[in-house]
């Protein structure tokens, strides 16, 4: 218990509690029972005083204690008749058929009672990264030197629609000459690389894939620029200098843009010499670090000494693509008309040309937008519970609409300051925990819980078991999830998507619906059965 794993698992070891349908079916028995009870002492009255009056009367010939006897077989086996026998059977073959359905919906359920519990939720508390979001960085947005890229922006938004673009844009987007400076830099100066030729998936950081794929996207493969300028030399990413260099060496198969103005101009008037560059140095790294290093940039398809306004205009851009949870890297780069061998890179990483910024983000789920609409009509709340930061979690929020005016978001350290109490009262504002440790996800559980709301919450870290077993309903990622996160969960979903948990609920409540008629069904029967035994005993002879 004083390790963290210790009081992982002590968090994990809580006793299990009734699913809504299980204290429903507890409190509808309990009800019918009672009534049955009744009804069946009524009817054991009547048929008493009506035996009694008929003998009375002459007009049967039995005793009393025949009637008596024979009005308590009769009320213990109406009172047996009026109870329905059927429906647990009926229930559990209901919940049966409904987790057939969901697994074809990419929701596997390990425990029935979930099922029972899944259509009465009241509150989600999903993570962000992989639930919400696609769990892989994209190029969102681009800066050529200090104009952005609308023709990126316009190729970005067909293929988020999965439209093809057409040949004319992509001819006009290919003349970008500035933009094709910036690719090459981005893909060349880059660790990431294919399994093999014949496989499409990368290998590296989330970051770096993100370039590789933006140059696919743009017609520009690693491997073909890299035959043309074959990698040389390289400073890897410290995170002191938090930038990355390498040099490649320009061969014959590489040809300048030529209508670049002052591309070749610029050796004689910088360099003093006409001799044509060798090798090309590509930088990437913190824009403040790049930019620091430049002397000059791209404007306008030319090469112009930057200015204090020009590094000014690149920390506004860095400023505002961060506010909107963007991780930017800036690029730069420089011609050597000399044999780099014998230096050391950091010395050439000098008189740079800056190229460009560009601002990645892992983007939501295009599924997740309808489904969290779908929680609003059903009275659905959702609440984001992410380790990531405030601005990130704040902008997906916002954009998916989870986060609204007047909605709250905090992050660790406001949490540390609530307590119990205060958490409970205020949590029906919060829509966004960010930086949230897993003590922190069973209390927010709690909290919810005490304002009687069936929460569900997801989780797929050894940290988020407690948080899972704490949750009326626990949602295991099958794809990023742990052992140990699927084994403390109620449901697994195979492909970690939010727009799956809105699926299953809205079977689970199919499901529901369905018993409730079943009830109603077999309530009627039994109602009716008592009646016409009552109709016959009041009415009837004895």
């Amino acid at each position: 218990k004083y390790s963290e794993i210790g009081k992982i698992a002590s968090l994990v070891q809580e006793k299990e509690e009734q699913t809504p349908l299980q204290k429903e079916l507890k409190t509808v028995g309990a009800r019918i029972g009672i009534i049955c009870l009744i009804v069946s002492a009524v009817v054991f009255t009547a048929g008493i005083l009506k035996g009694f009056l008929s003998i009375s009367q002459g007009i049967v010939n039995i005793t009393r204690v025949d009637v008596i006897s024979e009005m308590l077989l009769v009320s213990v086996a109406l009172a047996v008749a009026s109870i329905p026998e059927g429906l647990p059977a009926i229930v559990t073959i209901s919940l049966a058929l409904g987790v057939q359905k969901m697994a074809k919906n990419n929701a596997i359920v390990r425990r029935l009672s979930a099922v029972e519990a899944l259509g009465s939720v009241s509150v989600i508390c999903t993570d962000k990264t992989g639930t919400l979001t696609q769990n892989k960085m994209i190029v969102r947005k681009i800066y050529n030197g200090l104009e952005e890229n609308l023709y990126y922006e316009e190729l970005l938004k067909k293929q988020l629609e999965k439209k093809p673009p057409s040949h004319a844009y992509t001819e006009d987007f290919n003349q970008e000459i500035a933009f094709k400076f910036l690719l090459e830099n981005a893909v060349l100066c880059n660790d990431a690389y294919y399994t093999s030729k014949t496989d499409s998936k990368l290998i590296g950081d989330p970051t770096e894939t993100a370039l590789i794929e933006l140059g696919n996207l743009c017609s520009l493969e690693k491997s073909s620029l890299e035959f043309m300028l074959p990698r040389k030399f390289e400073e890897p990413f410290d995170s002191n200098r938090k930038m990355m260099s390498t040099v490649h060496e320009i061969t014959e198969d590489y040809f300048f843009p030529g209508n670049i103005k002052n591309i070749r101009d610029h050796f004689s008037e910088n360099n003093r010499t006409s001799q044509a560059p060798k090798y090309l140095l590509f930088s990437k790294g913190a824009p403040k670090v790049i930019t620091e290093k430049c002397t000059r940039i791209i404007k306008n398809n030319s090469i112009v000494p930057i200015t204090d306004k020009d590094k000014k205009k690149i920390e506004e851009i860095n400023t505002r693509l961060a506010n909107e949870a963007m991780r930017n890297l800036a690029f730069a780069f420089k011609y050597l008309t000399g044999t780099p061998e014998g230096k050391k890179i950091e010395q050439l990483e000098n008189d740079l040309i800056f190229s460009g910024i560009m601002g990645m983000i892992d983007p939501p789920r295009p599924e997740v937008y309808d489904a969290v609409q779908k929680c609003k009509n059903a009275n659905i709340n959702i609440i984001m519970v992410t380790g990531d930061h405030k601005l990130t979690a704040k902008a997906i929020g916002s954009e998916l609409g989870i986060l609204n005016a007047g909605d709250r978001i905090i992050d660790e350290e406001e949490f540390a300051a609530y307590s119990k109490e205060k958490l409970t009262r205020d949590i029906e504002q919060i829509k966004v925990f960010a930086r949230v440790s897993p003590e922190h996800k069973v209390e927010i559980v709690d909290a919810l819980k005490a304002n009687d709301h069936i929460v569900a919450m997801t989780g797929d870290g050894i940290n988020d078991a407690p948080s899972l077993k704490k949750a009326d309903i626990g949602l295991a990622m099958g794809i990023t999830g742990t052992d140990v996160s699927k084994e403390a969960s109620d449901i697994v979903l195979t492909d970690d998507n939010f727009a799956t948990i809105v699926q299953a609920i809205k079977e689970d409540r199919v499901i529901y619906d369905n018993l409730k008629k079943f009830i109603l069904f077999l309530l009627s029967c039994n109602i009716s059965e008592v009646l016409l035994m009552f109709i016959s005993i009041v009415f009837g002879s004895f």
